[in-house]
């Protein structure tokens, strides 16, 4: 599933991208994960432009 798309150069400079969620549950605890977006992420594109849907 494509959800965004770099540039080839923008993927030449930025190495990392992090989303981070927190969420409270429904005791009141809260948990926190990381997701690393771009893990396993393909840094030379076939084509320039691929259609986005």
């Amino acid at each position: 599933m494509l959800i965004g798309w770099f540039t080839e150069a923008a993927m030449a400079q930025v190495r990392d991208v992090h989303v981070r969620l927190r969420v409270m549950d429904r005791v009141g605890d809260t948990h926190e994960r990381v997701i690393d977006v771009l893990e396993g992420a393909d840094r030379s594109p076939r084509r320039a432009d691929p259609p986005l849907l």
